[in-house]
């Protein structure tokens, strides 16, 4: 995780590490996270572009199978504004989303009590607005950075994620004045990194 910590000495640190990430450790943690997107378009001359914003709060747990190995659930829930424009006609969007999933993580240390972690597993959600409703199914893999501050609590953040995707979408249409549906499927691989999407998680080991 990119933050700030006092530095202890290196034996002590391994020693303390060591204690919080062995076989049979509980991990309950909470997060917060930023959502930034941009997205713009052109095509036979209609111009499209988008920009929102947002926060996600997620719960989790883990347990560790071995040293180092952690299987997790995950539950998140987000909300996010927008604003898009397409050929000048400006509209805005409000949008809640909810996820949850398994993890099976792995940490590597680096150095001092500071760990790179690699994860992946099968990952749901379900988001909504004023226009469309919105399923995806996704198996995803994400590594970060992880800290150990002592044997009670441990700081983790996200810098980069990649996943393969089944989406099903609902589009209300409301464009000719009468109230019409839209619905597609889709699978899609994507990848991203978190510079502009931050996510910070705190955990209690027990």
């Amino acid at each position: 995780m990119k933050k700030t910590l006092l530095a202890m000495l290196l034996a002590s640190a391994f020693t303390l590490s060591a204690q919080s990430q062995t076989k049979g450790t509980n991990a309950i943690g909470l997060g917060i996270g930023t959502i930034t997107t941009k997205q713009e378009s052109t095509n036979s001359g209609s111009t499209w572009n988008s920009k929102g914003n947002g926060t996600s709060v997620n719960v989790n747990y883990g347990y560790f199978l071995k040293d180092n190995i952690r299987l997790g659930l995950v539950a998140a829930y987000s909300n996010s504004k927008s604003t898009s424009q397409f050929n000048g006609i400006e509209s805005k969007s409000n949008t809640d989303g909810w996820a949850g999933g398994i993890s099976l993580g792995r940490y590597y240390p680096v150095v001092r009590k500071l760990y790179a972690t690699v994860n992946g597993g099968p990952i749901y959600n379900y988001s909504k607005s004023e226009q469309s409703r919105i399923n995806n199914y996704a198996l995803s893999a994400w590594g970060g950075l992880s800290y150990f501050v002592n044997k009670r609590f441990l700081f983790e953040t996200t810098l980069v994620s990649a996943d393969a995707s089944y989406t099903s979408q609902k589009v209300n249409d409301n464009s000719s004045g009468s109230q019409g549906t839209t619905k597609t499927k889709s699978f899609g691989a994507s990848t991203s990194g978190q510079i502009t999407n931050l996510n910070f998680r705190i955990n209690f080991l027990f």
